[in-house]
């Protein structure tokens, strides 16, 4: 058997059993089930690169997840050299395994040919081919990317440079032609390549050649060809890469070691051509410093863990001030979730992290100390912008330290009176006595660690991930608390898509993604394993024993004991909109494997405002205090889904979608009227940060004027649209001119007015700042709509959100107004952005006598149908 043969062992085997594997295979989708074929590819012939040097591992898996020509890739198996001959023995991914270490050379084949045409006829014309004959057995793996130990992690650079030589040497002498196959001979005097290392790709530090470096090189030369590459180079300057091309090829020069060339006409003679190994792809939206990022988020979790550490022995102290022992040895645990233990954050990701503590420290204690104590031992300055929601589905601290935002969430352990160094959270049995707040925070480092564990493959998995985060973001679906899938739904979905496709290349499983997903039979569950009983009584996730469980319209079922549904809030619109995202990523990423589109076609930013929806509802919370207004606005978000809800349920409304994310503004008033207008949403007194400067508070100041945004509703374009409350309960029709708000939207005030206002000032300072943060949701209406009153739904989203305990009416307002596209703020366009245009009037032009002149209908037009209405979108396929 050739170097690039097969066998069966290579055969896909499904790491399924039972119905796991039966689950949901979606035999109807007609799409490729791996990188479509290029013409490069069908025309390249038979290819062996090793890699020697450092760095070599991730080229290797670099080149079969980016090379676009590679439509298939076999699992990395060991090379075990022989005693005798030195000849390679390719071991099996079924044979017994052999050491393993830096001493393995292993082999990766890979595959840029189409299936032959009997396979093609054969597999149309039977409608159960042969089981050996599967797609990937009879694929002819055309490449073979080598990859060696590097002598600096052993014992003797000889013994790796000999091993090296031994397996080169090895295939020149199988090469020979009385010893060949016919198919082989045919292949290697036709020049389709065979059973030899046609080159070593050799990774350079960028330091330079060392001794052993030139001796590896001189034993490599003699075998075959060379290609040196510079490691790492994504994190050099341009500068530094040439310089150290420069001095490599000063190196070589003087060893005098003749190099591989792409050109033919050199023949190796002349310029060194020396290349770089970067990485780096270009300019991309999650390209960041790892080198920098990554020290400091970790920085910040050495941070939490002191602090954890001293909160606990806060409340030990509390509890029982004379145990000594106990308070010596109190401690608690951080652990991270989401987005960063997954190892796909990028830049302004959020560090979930999870804070555990025994047994006796309460959620009470959580929220009443630890928000102090991180300000307080915290270096000066570094915690900024806290919200504190205690009342959340998830209870929850968020802040951002030196930059980086948290989302901090508690959990006690009640089983346990102290926790260990090594304490982990996976035991099942320290779920006991914790209420269903407990479960769901500590479910959240449970759950990452499963789905890690249940991915064929967890770059490929990481990769597609990092694209379906990417793509989710720039189209404003991803926010769990807006109604939308957030992170772990996200990787929950396309884990579930590895799992049908464990040996599919990442640019595949985000084309299958998509197309799976927007053909999932909702209500249908996305499991990535079965549901597990347990021997607590908590509740788990089953709609046939909770009819609440039977509402979720896109459920995706967390792995983790107890098991509970990750999209349980999402609306109707939400799922419509998602829909209707997923189509369109059908459509682009069939292109791009074809060829026909570029990657950037899918990351296109969203057209909520731009395009989205002619109506909008605004719903404003505003503060005259900064940390009030964080805890404020924190809550009201939590319940824009509420609203929401509500809005579906109108029957002149087809679709509500909120935008996943608020837009935060800073305004300077110097007088009562001044924040009433902004709390009404003027755009009057508008300031930036950068405007805002701490001797304002110290000295009078003139503060810039702002050009006002109008927003008052222009409801002109539909007749009878009305949004404000009334006594008619058939609605009253909008005049042409009117200018009064579409929703009544006077905020909410106290009713005590001898209480302090928010606007007294100290003498010091003539400003007041009021901190606002605006949703939007976009309205889609229903066909043939002619009236809107939608003050049943607002009066009580106003309600539910001003009866929270914590509302001061005194700091605190909430409105909900009516907008038009063409009212919409600059601040949500982008600089390359058109903002909606108001419908400019046909002017009329009057007659003689100075009438309007009014176009007749002849006599053919009197029984005329009307011109049908433009369909509005529908939530009824969501439904």
């Amino acid at each position: 058997m050739s170097a690039f043969g097969t066998s069966d062992a290579g055969r896909p085997q499904s790491i399924y059993s039972g119905e796991v594997a039966q689950q949901f295979i979606m035999p109807t989708i007609n799409v490729p089930s791996r990188r479509p074929f290029t013409e490069a590819g069908k025309g390249l012939g038979r290819l062996k690169l090793l890699v020697a040097g450092v760095g070599k591992t991730a080229l290797i898996r670099t080149i079969t997840q980016s090379c676009s020509h590679i439509v298939h890739v076999d699992p990395t198996v060991p090379v075990a050299m022989a005693s005798k001959g030195f000849l390679p023995t390719k071991t099996m991914p079924n044979s017994p395994p052999i050491s393993q270490g830096t001493f393995q050379i292993t082999e990766t084949l890979a595959s840029t040919k189409p299936y032959p045409s009997w396979w093609k006829d054969s597999a149309f014309s039977s409608p159960t081919p042969a089981p050996i004959l599967t797609e990937d057995t009879i694929l002819d793996r055309n490449i073979c990317l080598v990859d060696t130990p590097g002598y600096q992690e052993t014992c003797r650079p000889t013994d790796t440079m000999g091993q090296v030589s031994q397996y080169v040497e090895s295939y020149l002498q199988k090469s020979r032609l009385d010893g060949l196959e016919d198919p082989d001979v045919l292949k290697t005097i036709s020049g389709s390549g065979g059973l030899l290392v046609d080159a070593v790709l050799y990774m350079i530090p960028s330091s330079g050649l060392s001794a052993t470096d030139i001796h590896y090189l001189r034993q490599l030369d003699a075998l075959t060809n060379i290609i040196p590459l510079i490691a790492h180079a994504d994190t050099l300057t341009l500068e530094q890469t040439a310089a150290a091309k420069k001095h490599i090829a000063q190196q070589l020069a003087e060893a005098d070691l003749g190099l591989f060339s792409f050109d033919p006409s050199t023949d190796g003679v002349g310029e060194q051509h020396i290349y770089a190994a970067s990485s780096e792809l270009g300019s991309d939206s999650e390209v960041m410093d790892a080198s920098l990022l990554m020290s400091s988020e970790y920085e910040v979790i050495a941070h939490l863990e002191r602090i954890c550490d001293e909160f606990v022995k806060r409340v030990a102290r509390k509890r029982e001030a004379g145990n000594e022992a106990l308070i010596r040895d109190a401690r608690g645990k951080i652990f991270t979730y989401g987005s960063f233990r997954l190892g796909v954050f990028g830049p302004g990701s959020d560090i979930d992290t999870l804070v555990v503590a025994p047994k006796y420290v309460t959620r009470a204690d959580y929220f009443e100390i630890f928000p102090n104590l991180l300000k307080e031992m915290a270096p000066p300055g570094s915690i900024t912008d806290m919200a504190v929601v205690a009342d959340a589905f998830v209870p929850i601290i968020k802040f951002e330290f030196d930059g980086i935002s948290i989302d901090l969430i508690f959990s006690r352990i009640a089983m346990l009176k102290q926790l260990n160094k090594d304490f982990t959270v996976q035991d099942s049995g320290l779920l006991r006595g914790l209420d269903e707040a407990e479960l769901r925070s500590l479910n959240g480092t449970r759950v990452t660690d499963e789905i890690l564990s249940l991915v064929p493959e967890e770059s490929t998995f990481k990769l597609a991930l990092r694209a379906i985060k990417l793509w989710a973001q720039r189209r404003a679906i991803y926010a769990n608390i807006m109604g939308f899938p957030g992170g772990v739904a996200w990787a929950m979905l396309v884990a579930r898509v590895c799992q049908l496709y464990p040996k599919a290349a990442s640019s595949v499983i985000v084309n299958k993604f998509f197309h799976i997903m927007r053909r999932w039979p909702w209500p249908q569950p996305v499991l990535l394993k079965h549901v597990e009983g347990g021997p607590l009584q908590v509740r788990v996730w089953n709609p046939k024993l909770y009819k609440g469980d039977q509402f979720h319209l896109m459920p995706v079922i967390t792995p983790a004991y107890p098991s509970m549904c990750a999209t349980y809030n999402i609306t109707r619109s939400a799922m419509t909109v998602i829909q209707q995202e997923l189509s369109r990523g059908c459509d682009i990423t069939d292109n791009i494997m074809l060829g026909k589109s570029p990657w950037s076609d899918l990351f296109v930013k969203h057209t909520f405002f731009t395009k989205g929806y002619k109506y909008y509802i605004s719903v404003i919370t505003a503060s005259t205090d900064k940390e009030a207004h964080k805890i404020w606005s924190g809550y009201v978000e939590s319940k824009v889904r509420v609203l929401v809800q509500g809005l579906e349920q109108h029957q002149s409304i087809a679709l509500a979608h909120a935008f996943n994310k608020g837009y935060e503004r800073r305004h300077r008033c110097t007088n009562e009227a001044e924040i009433s207008q902004v709390q009404a949403g003027s755009f009057s007194f508008l300031a930036k940060d950068s405007d805002v400067k701490e001797e304002d508070f110290e000295q009078e100041g003139k503060v810039e004027e702002v050009q006002p945004v109008e927003t008052k509703p222009d409801l002109s374009g539909i007749p009878g649209l009305k949004t404000e409350p009334t006594n008619d309960a058939h609605g009253l029709k909008t005049e042409e001119n009117e200018t009064q708000p579409g929703v009544k939207t006077e905020g909410v005030k106290s009713e005590d007015d001898n209480s302090k206002a928010p606007s007294q000032i100290p003498k010091h300072n003539p400003y007041t700042d009021v901190f606002t943060t605006t949703h939007y949701i976009g309205l889609t209406l229903s066909e043939g709509a002619k009236s809107l009153d939608l003050s049943y739904q607002v009066e009580n989203f106003k309600a539910l959100c001003t009866q929270w305990e914590k509302y001061d009416a005194v700091l605190n307002s909430l409105n909900v107004q009516h907008v038009r596209s063409f009212n919409l703020p600059d601040d949500v366009f982008e600089a390359n952005e058109t903002k909606p245009q108001k419908p400019q009037k046909k002017r009329v032009i009057p007659n003689a006598n100075g009438a309007a002149q009014i176009k007749k209908r002849s006599a053919s037009e009197e029984n005329q149908e009307p011109p049908a209405k433009r369909q509005q979108a529908s939530v009824t396929a969501a439904g």
